[in-house]
């Protein structure tokens, strides 16, 4: 079987493309400044997860890397179909890892906020959490504007729902 890069598909709004790129702009200043912060990152992570280094070590390397798999998606490069779904659910799911890591730790007493790395350096409240659920509405909307359906049914050799009734009638 070979792989075979595709072009992105036709997104539904216009403004979706630019859309893709503020969502892709903004999640690699996330990856930049926790890459420079790394260490800040596993301190702080390890006192969310109470003085547990793996789970710090291993939330790291699975935001950062879910982090990076969504650039591509999100920039419409070429890609093949499993590259395009996993890029799509990359650049839902990495607001949602962030999502639970505050809800792990909001209330905690002097647990600082680990998500923005080197910039860190404030407490974990709500409105993080407000903010993570906010960034992942937005990574959802972008991704379903970028027809993320369209890959899907077409690496699955299925037609549409709206083009099915269509035929039907």
């Amino acid at each position: 079987m070979r792989i075979i890069a595709r072009p992105a598909p036709k997104p539904l709004s216009k403004s979706a493309p630019i859309l893709g790129l503020l969502a892709a702009s903004l999640l690699a200043v996330m990856v930049v400044l926790q890459l420079i912060g790394l260490n800040k990152i596993l301190i702080s992570l390890s006192a969310q997860f109470d003085g547990h280094d793996d789970w710090a070590i291993a939330a790291t390397i699975i935001v950062l890397l879910t982090e990076l798999a969504a650039l591509p998606f999100l920039l419409r490069l070429k890609l093949s179909y499993l590259a395009n779904i996993l890029g799509g659910m990359a650049a839902v799911m990495a607001p949602w890892i962030w999502v639970l890591v505050v809800i792990w730790s909001v209330g905690e007493t002097d647990i600082v906020a680990s998500q923005f790395g080197i910039l860190g350096c404030f407490n974990v409240g709500w409105w993080l959490l407000a903010l993570n659920v906010l960034w992942s509405g937005f990574n959802f909307y972008v991704v379903r504007q970028l027809n993320i359906e369209k890959i899907w049914y077409d690496a699955m050799g299925l037609k549409p729902r709206s083009e099915i009734k269509k035929h039907r009638k």
